[in-house]
C-alpha cells in the first residue's frame, strides 16, 4: 500500500498526500482492501481550513511511528467533508451518539463492510486535555477487532440499528403531524403559530450585542431573516429591531474584516470581537444577501451606509482573493498562517503607528481600540470601539472627514497586510456554495443597482454551472470542480441551491432559459432524491454508496436542502401554475412545522418557507414600456416572499402561465398583483401597488 492522495484535487486531501500514513480514497477499492486484509477501516474526516485537523496531522499523521502502527493494523481513508457531506453527516451522527458532541477532525472506525463501531474527534499524541492518546486508542481498537470480534460486531449492529431508527423516528413524527394530528395539520399557519415561533426565537435574543445566546456566536442568518420577514408580514417591530441590532454589531466588530472585507465563520466572544479567523464562502454569501435585503427595510442613513459599505467592500474582497479564472469562487481561507491562528489579521500597536500619520493614528486607535499591550493575546484585532459620529465630536471634525481618514488609513494597512505570508486558500469550487453566492449577487443588484453584481451572478449561473456537467447530454452534475475536473455526484444542496439561484436571476431578466433550467432540475431532484413515504428529500441520490442515505433536515451553517426545495417548489408552483409542486412543498412544510415551532433556530429557513406559504406565493408582474423603471422602484421596498417579474410586452412573458393576458396599452406600463391564483386589476404606479399589498 501507499498514500493514494497525491492523485486528488481537494486541498485538504493534498495536505495529507505526503503523510507517512498510507491514506486511501473513499470507495469500493479501499473497502475491498480491508476485506482482503481483514482489517478495520479508519475514516478520518476534516477540511482544509480546520485548525484542529492541522494539529492532529502535525502530532500524529506526520509521525513515522504512529503512521507505521496505522498502516500495520488499519486501512486508513482520508475524506474531505466538503466533498462528501453525505458520509460526513452519517459518521457525525455516530460520533455524536458515542461521545455526546461532534466536530472535526472526525475519526470513525468501521468494519470492512462499512458498519461503524467507534468514533471520536481529536485525540492528542501525548496525554493532555483529559483525552486518550491516539496511539492508545488505535491499540485498544485493533486488539478488540482481532481478539473480541464478536463484541465489536455487536456494537456495529447496535450503532447501525440506531442510525436506521433515528431516520425512521423522524419519518414517523412527520407522518403523525400530517395525518394523525388534525389540529396541527389544519391550523399550522394561523397567527398564533408564528407568534409562538417568534417567541421561542426571542427567548434567546442577546439584546445588548445582537444575535442569539452567548459564545461561541454564529451569525444565525436564517433566524435574522425570519425576524425581518415576520415584522413585515405580522407587524412586529421588535423582530426587525433585533435583526438590525445584530447586523450593525457584526458589521462593526472583529468578526468582520474591517480593512479587507468578508466575515469570519464565528466569534468566540459574545461581542463578536474575537473571531475564529477562517472565512467561508457560504457564510459570506448568506450574510451579503441578508445585508442587501436589510438595506431596504430602514431609512436610517448611517445604517444604510454601513450595510452598503459591507456589501461593496466584501464584493471587492471576493473579486481579489476568492475568484477563480473560471468566474467561480473558492471555498474558504484558513484561519492559520505561519502556524498561528489569526496571525495574518492581527496588528502590533507600533506597527500601525509607524504606518500611519500622527493624525491618522490618533483617530484610528481611538476608533478601533488599539492598545500598546494589544486587545487580544498581545496583538490588536480591529473592531469599532467608538462610532464615527462620536469620534467626530471628540476631534471637532465632520463625520465625513473622519470616514475619509479611516478609509485612507485602512488602505495603507491593507497594503502592508498584503505583503504578509497568507493563510492557505481552499481553492476547490463547490457548486452549492457558488449558487448561494450567485443568489447574494442577485440580491445585491436589487438593492444597490450595481451592474457588476449582476454580471458576477450571470457568470456563475449562465456559464459557470456548465463546468459541473457530468455529460453534455444529461442534466446530472458534479458537486465540486478543480483543475479541469468535476468530482462526486451532486447532492441535494447543490441542486436545490442552484435552482434557487436560477429563480432569483430569472426575476431580474425574465429570460425563460433560467426558469426552464430551474424546472428541469426540480424534476430531477424529485426523481432522484424524493421519498414519497414521508415527503422529504434525501441528501444523496438513489445511486449513493453510503451505508444509510440520510435526510439532512436542520438549517445549520447553510440551509437544509429540504427547506430550500420547499421555497423552490412554492416559487415554481406560482410561476408555472403547477399544483404538484405546491403539494410536495406543502406536505414537507406541514410535516416539519412542529419542529419549526419548538426549535426555530434549527429550522429558521423552514420558518421563512412557512411564511411564504402563508403569504399565498404572491407575484407582481410589470408589463409595458417602462417596466424596468417600475421594477427598480419596487426593488427599493422590502417585499419578502413576493416574486417580482417584468417584460416590455406580453410576448416577452408568454412562456409564463401566470402572465397570460397581462398586457398594457401602448405608452403605458401596468403592475399586476396575483396571489393564490387570483389577480387584481392593474395599477400604473408603485404607490398604488403598495396600497394594494397593504390591503
Amino acid at each position: 500500500m501507499q498514500n493514494e492522495l497525491i492523485h486528488e484535487t481537494s486541498p485538504y486531501l493534498l495536505q495529507h498526500a505526503h503523510n507517512p500514513v498510507h491514506w486511501q480514497v473513499w470507495g469500493d477499492k479501499a473497502f475491498q482492501l480491508a476485506k482482503d486484509l481483514n482489517r478495520p477501516v479508519l475514516v478520518s474526516i476534516g477540511y482544509a481550513t480546520c485548525h484542529w485537523c492541522h494539529v492532529m496531522e502535525r502530532e500524529s499523521f506526520e509521525s513515522e511511528q504512529t503512521a507505521a502502527f496505522m498502516n500495520q493494523h488499519f486501512v486508513c481513508i482520508k475524506l474531505d467533508r466538503e466533498e462528501r457531506p453525505d458520509v460526513d453527516a452519517l459518521l457525525m451522527e455516530v460520533v455524536q451518539m458515542i461521545s455526546g458532541n461532534g466536530g472535526w477532525p472526525l475519526n470513525c472506525f468501521l468494519l470492512p463492510d462499512g458498519r461503524p463501531f467507534f468514533a471520536g474527534t481529536y485525540f492528542p499524541d501525548t496525554p493532555k486535555y483529559g483525552r486518550t492518546t491516539w496511539l492508545q486508542l488505535l491499540d485498544n481498537l485493533q486488539k478488540a477487532y482481532n481478539q473480541r470480534y464478536e463484541e465489536v460486531e455487536t456494537q456495529a449492529e447496535q450503532i447501525t440499528d440506531y442510525l436506521q431508527k433515528t431516520q425512521r423516528a423522524f419519518t414517523a413524527q412527520a407522518n403523525s403531524l400530517q395525518f394523525d394530528n388534525q389540529d396541527a395539520a389544519n391550523n399550522y399557519l394561523i397567527y398564533d403559530y408564528f407568534q409562538t415561533v417568534f417567541h421561542n426565537l426571542r427567548d434567546n435574543f442577546d439584546r445588548i450585542n445582537g444575535g442569539f445566546g452567548g459564545a461561541p456566536k454564529f451569525p444565525s442568518t436564517f433566524a435574522l431573516r425570519f425576524c425581518l420577514n415576520f415584522d413585515f408580514l405580522q407587524n412586529n417591530p421588535d423582530a426587525s429591531a433585533q435583526a438590525h441590532l445584530s447586523l450593525r454589531k457584526m458589521a462593526q466588530a472583529g468578526i468582520y474584516d474591517q480593512i479587507g472585507g468578508g466575515f469570519a465563520r464565528y466569534a468566540t466572544d459574545p461581542e463578536w470581537n474575537i473571531p475564529h479567523f477562517e472565512k467561508m464562502l457560504y457564510d459570506n454569501a448568506l450574510l451579503l444577501a441578508l445585508y442587501s435585503d436589510a438595506y431596504a427595510t430602514t431609512t436610517e442613513s448611517s445604517t444604510r451606509n454601513l450595510y452598503q459599505r459591507v456589501c461593496a467592500q466584501s464584493f471587492g474582497w471576493l473579486q481579489k482573493e476568492m475568484k477563480d479564472p473560471t468566474g467561480l469562487y473558492f471555498s474558504a481561507i484558513d484561519a492559520d498562517s505561519e502556524g498561528h491562528e489569526g496571525l495574518f489579521y492581527l496588528w502590533d500597536y507600533q506597527e500601525v503607528k509607524n504606518t500611519l500619520t500622527a493624525e491618522e493614528f490618533a483617530i484610528y486607535s481611538h476608533v478601533f481600540d488599539l492598545q500598546e499591550q494589544g486587545n487580544w493575546e498581545g496583538k490588536n484585532i480591529l473592531y469599532y470601539k467608538e462610532s464615527v459620529e462620536n469620534v467626530a465630536r471628540s476631534f471637532s471634525l465632520e463625520p465625513q472627514k473622519i470616514a475619509d481618514i479611516l478609509h485612507t488609513a485602512s488602505q495603507k494597512l491593507l497594503t502592508l497586510r498584503n505583503g504578509r505570508i497568507r493563510p492557505i486558500t481552499d481553492d476547490k469550487l463547490m457548486l452549492d456554495w457558488n449558487a448561494l453566492l450567485a443568489q447574494a449577487f442577485c440580491r445585491m443588484y436589487r438593492s444597490f443597482g450595481n451592474v457588476d453584481y449582476y454580471h458576477a451572478a450571470e457568470t456563475i449561473l449562465k456559464n459557470g454551472w456548465s463546468l459541473y456537467q457530468i455529460r453534455p447530454d444529461a442534466p446530472d452534475l458534479y458537486h465540486t470542480y478543480k483543475l479541469g475536473k468535476g468530482k462526486n455526484a451532486a447532492f441535494l444542496d447543490d441542486y436545490s441551491f442552484l435552482i434557487g439561484a436560477w429563480l432569483e436571476f430569472y426575476q431580474l431578466n425574465s429570460e425563460k432559459i433560467y426558469l426552464q433550467w430551474a424546472k428541469t432540475y426540480a424534476d430531477l431532484v424529485i426523481q432522484q432524491f424524493y421519498d414519497d413515504n414521508d415527503g422529504l428529500f434525501y441528501l444523496s441520490n438513489s445511486n449513493s454508496d453510503v451505508l444509510i442515505r440520510k435526510k439532512d433536515l436542520y438549517d445549520n451553517a447553510t440551509p437544509s436542502g429540504n427547506s430550500v426545495m420547499a421555497h423552490n417548489l412554492l416559487i415554481l408552483s406560482a410561476l408555472l401554475d403547477n399544483s404538484e409542486y405546491y403539494r410536495i412543498a406543502e406536505r414537507l412544510l406541514k410535516g416539519i412545522s412542529d419542529a419549526v415551532k419548538k426549535f426555530p433556530q434549527s429550522f429558521s429557513h423552514y420558518a421563512n418557507a412557512l411564511l411564504r406559504l402563508q403569504a399565498g406565493c404572491p407575484v407582481i408582474i410589470a408589463v409595458g414600456e417602462n417596466y424596468q423603471q417600475l421594477l427598480t422602484q419596487l426593488y427599493a421596498h422590502f417585499l419578502p416572499n413576493y416574486l417580482i417579474i417584468g417584460g416590455k410586452d406580453a410576448a416577452q412573458l408568454q412562456h409564463l402561465p401566470i402572465a397570460e393576458g397581462k398586457t398594457a396599452p401602448e405608452g403605458k406600463t401596468y403592475l399586476y398583483f396575483c396571489r393564490a391564483q387570483t389577480c387584481t386589476a392593474p395599477v400604473e404606479t408603485v404607490a398604488e401597488l403598495l396600497k394594494l399589498l397593504k390591503g
